[in-house]
């Protein structure tokens, strides 16, 4: 008795079902990996609105990597007369500031404002109050480092960037 043959349609099926598969788990790993990005707004005003947003690190990362060079170069051009040639100085900051233990940061308040940043299990935390008014961010260790390293001209981005 024959032996019935496989289709390559079949065949070739169960290869892009198991290709489908690797590239959600690498993405998933990805997004992991990467961290969140959350902000979270609470406007107590009488047209207020509250707003809760939370996005995956890595969509970020992607689309600050397909942001015309231009738009960089406007802000680049913006900074220059603030930053000069500090860029590489910068970038070693923000990448030191990710192998410092966690605990409080800064904290500045005054008689209606309070701005407190902290570092806990590998999170920034922004927290900022005006009154009634409360603006929080958090954002995954890592994640200032690599946006002002695409933000910074080609000469700063090479290097290890240690203090």
């Amino acid at each position: 008795m024959k032996e019935p043959r496989r289709s390559p349609l079949w065949i070739a099926g169960i290869f892009g079902v198991a290709l489908l598969s690797l590239l959600m788990v690498g993405f998933g790993w990805s997004v992991i990996r990467a961290g969140v990005f959350e902000v979270t707004v609470q406007d107590a005003g009488p047209a207020g609105c509250d707003l809760n947003l939370i996005v995956p690190a890595a969509f970020v990362h992607t689309a600050l990597k397909i942001v015309p060079d231009r738009i960089f170069e406007e802000l680049r051009h913006e900074l220059d007369h603030e930053i000069g040639d500090h860029w590489n100085m910068i970038l070693a900051a923000a990448k030191e500031l990710d192998e410092i233990p966690d605990g409080l940061l800064v904290e500045v308040s005054d008689r209606d404002e309070h701005v407190r940043v902290s570092k806990n299990n590998g999170h920034y935390h922004v927290e900022v109050t005006d009154g009634d008014d409360e603006i929080s961010v958090v954002l995954p260790e890592g994640f200032v480092y690599r946006v002002l390293r695409e933000i910074a001209p080609k000469e700063a981005r090479r290097g290890s960037h240690r203090i």
